[in-house]
């Protein structure tokens, strides 16, 4: 089970994350989004798996007016970054539906 404890802090080395362009971080960011959804179907069933996939699609486009709306303000150079990030994402749950064989079968029969 996971817990939250203040006894344990972390810190970025540097001040950050690792680069957005790295091309690391968008295919696991993906997966876990797809395997969620994938649980959830395995778990509650298929009316469940619709809805979990509706969620996610709907928080995608949320988050991309959340961070308009934040590029407005002074956050304007992390909001360009965040939404690089929503798109990055984006474009790695295509590629990841489009790949033939058995991941995600669940999710690949909605998005179809």
């Amino acid at each position: 089970p996971l817990t939250v404890t203040d006894a344990i802090t972390g810190r970025h080395v540097h001040g950050g994350s690792s680069p957005a362009d790295s091309g690391l971080r968008p295919i696991p960011r993906a997966a876990s989004a797809l395997s969620s959804v994938e649980v959830v179907g395995i778990v509650n069933g298929s009316r469940s798996l619709r809805i979990a996939w509706m969620l996610l699609k709907a928080l995608r486009r949320c988050s991309v007016v959340w961070v308009a709306l934040a590029a407005r303000g002074r956050l304007h150079g992390r909001a360009s970054g965040k939404l690089d990030e929503l798109q990055s994402t984006k474009r790695a749950i295509a590629t990841l539906l489009g790949q033939p064989g058995p991941s995600y079968p669940q999710v690949k029969s909605l998005s179809s």
